[in-house]
């Protein structure tokens, strides 16, 4: 009884063309989708490239699944060791810390950083556990993304998804 409804609805025309364009912009080695929403008339963009994720005002650091990242230390550039978890709540809040589905790994191999902490920074190293190797991250091709955003119509400091459409914490 569905299936002659929704075969009416798409031969005459009742369902509505998708409203969001997505383009790709490549800034080598990144690659910048750019999504222009004609209906609610705005652009927001994400970047990636191997192993890094940027997606509004955040910058997300892959590290594996299997990693557990909870205690993670991160230098900038060869600067003093931090701790992920010391960031202060401000920037812990604007980093969405996203919780993965894992009770026993919740970080599910991430590490997000505000996108304010990497301004001029060429290089973020990032060393999971103690028994871990580190990680390192080129980030000299960020300031070139972050002016191909801007070209697009983005701002890099706001969130790509509307605040006002994500229901508060325990709604």
């Amino acid at each position: 009884m569905l299936t002659p409804s929704l075969i009416a609805m798409a031969l005459f025309g009742l369902t509505q063309p998708s409203t969001v364009r997505t383009r790709f912009v490549h800034v080598s080695p990144w690659t910048v989708a750019v999504r222009a929403d004609r209906f609610t008339g705005s652009t927001t963009c994400s970047a990636h490239m191997r192993g890094v994720h940027l997606e509004g005002p955040v910058a997300t650091f892959e590290l594996g699944r299997s990693v557990d990242a909870s205690d993670a230390l991160y230098r900038l550039d060869l600067g003093p060791a931090r701790f992920v978890h010391a960031l202060p709540v401000t920037e812990q809040v604007s980093a969405y810390i996203r919780p993965s589905d894992s009770l026993s790994n919740p970080s599910g191999g991430r590490v997000v950083l505000p996108l304010t902490s990497l301004a001029g920074v060429k290089r973020v190293d990032i060393r999971p556990e103690p028994t871990r190797s580190v990680a390192t991250f080129d980030l000299s091709g960020l300031p070139a993304v972050l002016r191909a955003e801007a070209a697009a119509g983005c701002s890099p400091a706001a969130p790509a998804t509307d605040p006002a459409l994500v229901p508060a914490p325990g709604a």
